[in-house]
């Protein structure tokens, strides 16, 4: 999911594989669900103090990116 939001591909590298003991396959459902969260809660959420925390440059700004967009490319 995060491969997919900074727009970095393959998503399911061997490395990842090697790393995580987790197939692309196996991890697309939950990389799916999360992407539909990011998506439906970012910055509208009600957890602004969580979303202007992650706003911050000390944790690289990743609020601000959006959602992946290419997961359906995902099995």
């Amino acid at each position: 999911m995060a491969q997919c939001t900074l727009g970095m591909s393959p998503f399911g590298t061997s490395t990842l594989k090697h790393y995580t003991g987790y197939t692309e396959e196996q991890l697309s459902v939950c990389a799916k669900i999360t992407v539909n969260l990011h998506a439906a809660a970012a910055p509208g959420s009600k957890l602004r103090a969580v979303f202007k925390k992650f706003c911050s440059l000390d944790l690289c700004a990743v609020a601000l990116l959006s959602p992946g967009k290419n997961l359906s490319t995902l099995s």
